[in-house]
């Protein structure tokens, strides 16, 4: 699920995510989830040095 968030950041062209501002319109199959949930997958991308945290529950892009 981290790598279609990934995707769906990259898709709509977001250079930084605040997981409370999209958490409403990143669905996946009709599903949605919990800020917990995507906050989750925000850490495995900053895992993947895919991105950085800029704030709490902040996540900025690296350029690639």
């Amino acid at each position: 699920m981290a790598q279609k968030l990934y995707e769906y950041l990259t898709r709509t062209e977001r250079i930084e995510a605040d997981v409370r501002e999209f958490k409403g319109n990143f669905k996946v199959n009709g599903e949605r989830f919990t800020v917990e949930q995507i906050k989750g997958w925000m850490y495995e991308i900053v895992g993947a040095s895919l991105a950085d945290w800029i704030g709490e529950g902040v996540i900025k892009l690296n350029q690639i």
